[in-house]
């Protein structure tokens, strides 16, 4: 089986959410799948510099795609049309427009490589915020969100959900089936060298407790868009 995975947002230099998302499941999935073909695509120049220091193992390669401008719609595309691999998977919603769960795409490639060749895609969703809180976002962060979303869960073989309310946020306004999705929660990811080096500022930390009130109380720290 060959496995293709949507590595360019998982080796930039600053790392948010998503890419972070997309960096440890690769990194783990390197012990996982250490023996299974793997092909990491990533897009060229400095956006993925990280993957310099990468290490990967032997049946694994990366394979940039010199493609700068819509680079998953036409550059991951094409990639799938002339070299496809047997799973894609796409850790950040956005699924190529030709990819190998996309109707007629997969007939076309079973007829070119052999009809007991099974090919899938999974992405996985992170969330429908932009529908509940529409004020954090533009209207064209609203309108390419829903139309790549909506098109991604409904062409992809399987869903991965991050959450057990996003399952449900996708059956309910998407109308998307429940078997299609599957549950597994985002892991956290320890920094030791870089806590350590940051030490906080107690005199600071104490003015944060008491200003919010929160010195005997237990509290939540979340830290993101919403």
């Amino acid at each position: 089986m060959k496995i293709g995975i949507d590595a360019s947002r998982a080796f930039l230099k600053k790392r948010t959410g998503i890419e972070e998302y997309s960096y440890q499941v690769i990194k783990n999935l390197r012990e996982k799948l250490k023996d299974a073909e793997v092909v990491l695509y990533i897009r060229p120049g400095e956006i993925n510099s990280g993957i310099n220091n990468f290490k990967i193992p032997k049946n694994w390669k990366i394979k940039k795609i010199r493609w700068v401008r819509f680079w998953t719609q036409i550059g991951l595309s094409l990639e799938m049309l002339l070299h496809p691999v047997d799973v894609l998977f796409i850790p950040a919603h956005t699924v190529p427009l030709i990819h190998p769960s996309q109707v007629g795409v997969g007939k076309l490639l079973k007829f070119f490589y052999g009809k007991d060749r099974e090919f899938k895609t999974v992405v996985t969703i992170h969330g429908l915020e932009y529908e509940f809180l529409p004020e954090a976002y533009s209207f064209w962060e609203r309108f390419y969100m829903r139309l790549i979303i909506r098109k991604s869960c409904r062409s992809a073989e399987n869903i991965i959900s991050v959450s057990f309310n996003t399952k449900n946020d996708l059956i309910e306004l998407y109308k998307i089936p429940e078997n299609k999705i599957e549950v597994i929660y985002e892991g956290c990811s320890f920094y030791e060298n870089q806590v350590k080096n940051k030490i906080v500022n107690h005199t600071a930390n104490e003015d944060v407790l008491e200003k919010y009130q929160l010195k005997n109380v237990k509290y939540l720290l979340f830290l993101g868009r919403i």
